[in-house]
């Protein structure tokens, strides 16, 4: 892991972490469950690294608004938004596609409580800082 963090501690790359089993969250039976999922996550990215994560892909990329839903007794229940476990586990950001808040038909990007989404993941471009270029990975 040294030669990466050689990279991340000059701010040339980041290391995110993600849920630990990288479960479908939004589908996961209980809360406790996506909580610990990304609490694991979190905790395995400081073992590794020696520092919390900043960030957190979200396993594949799925993203559940907060909702409500009836239990099978007829009781009405608020689960809450992704977003809401990742604050309580101290990330700052999470990467996800743009294309799954659309479908999820939320204003983007009021619905993530602070938090900054990277749209188009996939067609981001990545300028390498030219201090980055000179420097070797140790370890």
């Amino acid at each position: 892991m040294a030669p990466f963090a050689t990279f991340r501690n000059a701010g040339c790359i980041e290391i995110t972490t993600s849920g630990a089993t990288h479960g479908f969250s939004p589908l996961l039976g209980t809360d406790e469950s996506i909580n610990t999922q990304f609490k694991a996550g979190a905790e395995s990215y400081k073992r590794h690294f020696g520092r919390a994560p900043k960030g957190v892909w979200l396993p594949e990329c799925a993203y559940r608004p907060e909702e409500k839903q009836v239990t099978p007794s007829g009781q009405v229940v608020v689960r809450p938004s992704i977003d809401a476990f990742l604050y309580e586990n101290d990330l700052k950001h999470f990467y996800t596609e743009f294309t799954r808040l659309r479908v999820a038909s939320l204003p983007v990007p009021a619905a993530l409580s602070g938090f900054t989404a990277t749209s188009n993941i996939f067609r981001c471009p990545f300028v390498q800082p030219r201090a980055c270029r000179r420097l070797k990975p140790t370890g």
